[in-house]
């Protein structure tokens, strides 16, 4: 806030008093400052410097109305004070006034081009308005004026990153905090740069570094907190989150982490209530919605119609386009070659980049051009495996949808394709704008995206059975077996005999993901184990290692009569492969519901463990019957949970269907469809070839 008044008005005893209200002012001692002003007005109600700084004092105790009024009035006795504009642009822009701001930056511009200031005023108003290489212009130009200045390196920084040029606005963070080290707003914005970047150690101690500095910024304790449940730090994670709630109750951003480290613990209801309070403060922010979208679908309370229209909900909310359909200039030739865009923030060692290697890796290149549009800055050596293959690779992490979109459309796309639905790093707005003819989604969400600009989904008979075709705003598009197809790592261990033959006792697991372990599948365990004496149960999960979440699943247990001598709680793996050989010490695994295992439903197959599975309900409940039906084990798909019971101790009580299972089963996944990548590729090719051709104008051709 400019305070100066020019002190040429009025006489010099009213000056004299006009200073010392001022030192007042400039100390923070508000209380002995606005008497002072006042008295000068009563003396002189005109008096220009005093309606002006006791306008700003208004401004600063947020009492913005007041302050437009007196600072107004200054302006109308003296209209030659750039400070007065400035300030009065300040109260506008406090109030939403936006517009009005710029008009009064504008004017203290007029009167004083070298105000660095009210540059910087006015670019912050600019950027608020959605005008970012107005404001980008400002923001250097007061850069230039005073080059010592480290807030308009900061918020140049912050522009620079919200259009996704991290890499200059980690510069200009840089910087600031140089210019001024106790700065602790840069130090935090250079935190959530790095963080965005996968530079996780350097982000903390940035973060660190602001709370040094202020300890009581809730927001700098949220963004850590999301950087250490991005680490696997839950608990820790809670405790930052929950002392930025403490700070700021009403802070929607830490509700929503707050729900995404709840999720992590199991707590998949006090998850959802926070992603509902989150949507509640900042109803038009796509990620709390999508991300409340998502919790539902953990949750035992909603059903599959629920589900569908929560998204339909968030489709209508914010996936409407902003402007006029785009005239596409694709050639509209059924028969040439197709250019297919695959967009995910997972071409790594990620359950959908284990799902999606096949198919990059076996696309017919004379009839396919294939893109990756990769929403990612992590890299590992399945990226690399990906981006040796013979395509475009295209980062797109730090575009804003409209820059993405417009690299879409000049690599002339014809079908573009969804790899994560409501999950973390994805792109739905870009796919709102529709930069692609023909657009579907496929493995990253079981479920309709709600996004009217998607025409497809691709999947299968088990998990989209024709009866719920009207759940999804996509068309159904169905492959002839699963919708996923596996590449087992090359590191899998091989399959060892039948702990039980060692053992003397069944032991049952599941290596699923703690939030998908819920209390109805809790319940059903414990009756497979009473109705199979002497087994155990493994559940295994990486949050598993904190003791009081390993007390929490024994007591569920407890209270279904299970004592702990026949639960195993397991923690996180050192790695990948250690995880792998884990199913060395399992008979049979248990699948969860209402949220089905994928990627440890196959990894149990592969390592010869059978899984028993309850397919039922929505998408999500129905893809461990899609991977055991096109593995030939249909006989393990339960459609109600005391068919689950009767399966699981069934199977238990048939120790040579176990033993050859063991030795059959990763032979049976090698020839089954589910890990036939050529095959697989030229089936989904032949839906993209029929999708294709409707575009085209060929509608007789069915998909």
């Amino acid at each position: 806030m400019n305070k100066r008044g020019r002190q040429a008005h009025g006489s010099p005893g009213m000056n004299v008093e006009l200073e010392k209200a001022l030192r007042y002012h400039r100390s923070g001692r508000f209380e002995m400052a606005e008497p002072i002003y006042r008295n000068i007005l009563v003396a002189d109600p005109d008096h220009p410097d005093a309606l002006h700084l006791l306008g700003v004092l208004a401004h600063q105790t947020g009492r913005h109305d007041i302050a437009i009024e007196l600072i107004g009035k200054a302006i109308r006795n003296d209209p030659h004070a750039p400070q007065y504009y400035d300030n009065m642009g300040n109260a506008c822009a406090s109030l939403g006034r936006l517009e009005e701001a710029v008009s009064c930056y504008q004017s203290a511009l007029r009167l004083r081009p070298d105000s660095a200031g009210a540059l910087s005023n006015l670019a912050n108003v600019l950027k608020s308005l959605g005008r970012l290489e107005e404001a980008v212009s400002c923001y250097e130009r007061a850069m230039a004026l005073e080059p010592g200045l480290a807030e308009p390196c900061n918020n140049l920084g912050n522009l620079l990153k919200a259009l996704g040029r991290i890499g200059e606005a980690i510069d200009l963070f840089r910087k600031a905090v140089k210019l001024k080290p106790g700065y602790a707003e840069a130090h935090n914005n250079l935190g959530v740069a790095l963080h965005d970047q996968g530079k996780a150690d350097e982000a903390s101690v940035s973060f660190r570094k602001a709370l040094d500095l202020k300890p009581d910024l809730a927001e700098v304790h949220n963004n850590l907190g999301n950087l250490l449940k991005d680490q696997g730090n839950v608990m820790e994670a809670i405790s930052s989150i929950r002392r930025a709630l403490e700070l700021q109750p009403g802070y929607a951003e830490a509700c929503n982490n707050m729900g995404l480290a709840l999720v992590d613990l199991g707590e998949i209801e006090g998850a959802v209530s926070l992603y509902a309070r989150a949507r509640e403060l900042k109803p038009d922010n796509p990620g709390y919605h999508s991300n409340y979208l998502l919790g539902l679908h953990y949750s035992e309370k909603y059903d599959r119609k629920v589900l569908s229209g929560e998204a339909m909900e968030w489709g209508r909310k914010h996936g409407s386009r902003s402007g006029s359909p785009r005239p596409f200039t694709n050639t509209a030739d059924p028969g040439r070659r197709i250019r297919v865009g695959y967009v995910s923030g997972d071409f790594r060692r990620h359950p959908v980049g284990y799902f999606i290697g096949p198919i990059l890796a076996c696309h017919d290149r004379d009839m396919f051009e294939v893109y990756c549009y990769a929403n990612q800055h992590e890299s590992d050596d399945l990226t690399r495996r990906f981006q040796s293959l013979p395509v475009h690779w295209r980062g797109i992490a730090d575009l804003p949808d409209e820059s993405a979109g417009a690299l879409i459309v000049e690599d002339g796309i014809d079908i573009l394709v969804d790899l994560s639905g409501h999950t973390a790093r994805n792109r739905l707005l870009l796919f709102a704008e529709k930069p692609a003819p023909v657009q579907a989604t496929w493995i990253g969400y079981s479920d309709t995206t709600g996004l009217g600009a998607i025409d497809f989904i691709i999947a299968d008979r088990h998990v989209i059975p024709e009866e719920d075709r009207t759940l999804y705003t996509e068309r159904p598009v169905r492959l002839p077996h699963s919708y996923l197809c596996y590449s087992p790592p090359a590191y899998a261990p091989e399959e060892n005999g039948l702990p039980a033959q060692r053992n003397g006792h069944i032991t049952f697991g599941s290596f699923n993901n703690i939030a998908k372990v819920s209390l109805t599948a809790i319940e059903t365990w414990s009756k497979v184990l009473r109705e199979v004496p002497d087994s155990r149960l493994c559940v295994k999960a990486s949050v598993l290692d904190v003791q009081a979440l390993k007390g929490k699943y024994l007591e569920f247990f407890a209270m279904n009569g299970i004592g702990e001598d026949r639960i195993d709680v397991a923690g996180r793996s050192p790695n990948h492969r250690e995880l792998l050989v884990g199913y060395g010490n399992i008979d049979i695994a248990l699948d969860t519901f209402p949220y089905a295992g994928t990627t440890t439903t196959a990894e149990a197959l592969w390592m010869g463990v059978p899984v028993v599975t309850l397919a039922a309900g929505a998408f999500v409940g129905r893809v461990g019957g899609s991977l055991l039906s096109t593995v030939g084990l249909s006989e393990f798909v339960a459609r109600t949970s005391d068919e689950y019971i009767a399966i699981a101790a069934a199977l238990a009580g048939d120790r040579e269907r176990l033993v050859g299972l063991r030795s059959t089963l990763r032979r049976k996944m090698k020839e089954s469809p589910l890990c036939d990548g050529k095959t697989f590729t030229r089936d989904l090719e032949g839906l993209y070839r029929g999708m294709w051709r409707q575009w085209s104008g060929r509608k007789e051709d069915s998909l």
